[in-house]
């Protein structure tokens, strides 16, 4: 499927270029509100059929069925140039989230308008366009696929003019969860002075597993405390760091025994409710069922609880206040985080893109393996000081050859913050300051 913008195609040679195109390909166009037509949509029917729900002078909106019987929504867009005149862009993408409130749905093409003051080559300030444009799609709850080639999509090829990110994708909760692994690719802009889009979509690779994270409501967990001072008794030969190193690495097999999924927890605890207050409703006045009915309700708080707390680690939202209810928005967060860190390409030293998982990974490797894989530089390096007069003093030589205490140990670890991100082992400052016993 394929859009075309500013095609300046009139309606009487419409057939005329798109047999151009395939002769066997269907279209669709806004000419009944443009007179040169200013959006183009054009898509072979072998492989999908497109339906369009919206058509205006600044988008068409509409569905796509796939040949695996998928729907996906799509809005091409391109926004005209006064800001007034695009708050009625902005109305109907609002309009349209609701009827694609339950698929994916993905929205590309020329907003004609910029999200953030970083996408203007030259700088500048935000303006009540950006203002406008950043509130429809945070209303619809929209947000940038994640994006390969050129940042700046826009140029008036003008020796010394700015540039600016006027074309972007942009896809829902939906497109993020279904869709995950597919982007946006920027390409050269050629003769243009715009950046064409294309959204490739990628085969989502087998699981896995996921490496070691430590999770902050283990904390909570009855059984943790006697789970990590059962294995911190054991012995490990070795220096101290390599018994630390030994202790922490066994003790990972036995916290994930507490990994359990609080959010399928919950729907089990819900579901055990509702078949104990049917029971109750058909028993009559049983105090046991009563007092069984307190004791789950209060299992149901807990675990729900828990799963905030869970998915609010994963998404690493810092910015709303604890106890909020905000479980689902906290699941979206983490869905288009992952999206957006999920390595799609790179390129080799050839400078050629590299898509495979197995060859992207094998260039991560040999690129840190030219770099830390070498042998001892076998002597001593001497270090040329000269010219730079700062020294320290006795007293500072003394200070930091000083043995390190058990207090300052203690006061370093306590003093992490526990909502930060994991080291490279999966422990993060939960696990060992002050709610953890490590």
């Amino acid at each position: 499927m394929l859009g075309i913008l500013e095609s300046r195609v009139r309606a009487s040679n419409l057939d005329k270029v798109t047999n151009s195109l395939n002769k066997q390909w269907c279209y669709t166009s806004n000419h009944s509100f443009s007179l040169l037509g200013r959006i183009l949509v054009v898509w072979n029917p072998a492989l999908l059929s497109f339906v369009p729900s919206l058509v205006t002078e600044q988008a068409i909106h509409g569905h796509a069925i796939l040949a695996t019987n998928e729907r996906i929504c799509v809005s091409f867009v391109y926004g005209l140039c006064d800001r007034k005149a695009r708050q009625m862009l902005w109305k109907d993408i609002i309009h349209c989230a609701d009827q694609f409130r339950d698929y994916p749905w993905v929205a590309l093409g020329d907003f004609n308008v910029t999200r953030f003051v970083m996408e203007h080559s030259v700088g500048g300030s935000v303006t009540k366009g950006m203002q406008e444009f950043n509130r429809a799609i945070l209303a619809v709850e929209l947000e940038d696929l994640k994006s390969t080639g050129f940042l700046h999509t826009w140029s008036n090829k003008r020796i010394g003019a700015g540039s600016k990110k006027l074309d972007r994708a942009l896809g829902n909760w939906h497109w993020f969860r279904s869709m995950g692994d597919a982007f946006a690719n920027f390409h050269p802009p050629g003769i243009s002075d715009h950046s064409p889009i294309t959204i490739q979509m990628r085969d989502r690779p087998g699981y896995r597993g996921r490496p070691f994270k430590f999770l902050n409501i283990w904390t909570e967990d009855e059984n943790f405390l006697r789970i990590v001072g059962q294995e911190w008794d054991r012995y490990h030969p070795g220096s101290p760091l390599i018994v630390i190193h030994k202790k922490l690495k066994c003790l990972k097999k036995c916290l994930k025994e507490l990994n359990r999924r609080p959010d399928l927890r919950v729907v089990e605890l819900r579901s055990k409710l509702h078949l104990l207050q049917q029971a109750i409703q058909g028993s009559g006045v049983d105090s046991h069922l009563l007092q069984q009915e307190r004791l789950l309700r209060m299992e149901v708080g807990r675990a729900a609880r828990d799963e905030e707390a869970y998915f609010k680690q994963k998404s690493r939202v810092q910015w709303l206040k604890d106890g909020d209810s905000n479980t689902a928005f906290f699941h979206r967060v983490v869905k288009m985080r992952q999206s957006r860190n999920h390595l799609v390409r790179i390129k080799n030293e050839s400078d050629v893109w590299v898509e495979s998982e197995t060859a992207i990974a094998c260039l991560g490797v040999n690129h840190f393996r030219k770099i830390m894989g070498t042998g001892g530089l076998g002597g001593t390096r001497e270090c040329n000081l000269h010219g730079y007069n700062k020294r320290l003093d006795e007293e500072h030589i003394a200070f930091l050859g000083s043995p390190v205490t058990r207090q300052e140990a203690k006061e370093a670890l306590w003093s992490l913050n526990p909502s930060k991100a994991p080291g490279p082992d999966g422990y993060n400052g939960c696990s060992s300051g002050r709610r953890g016993p490590l």
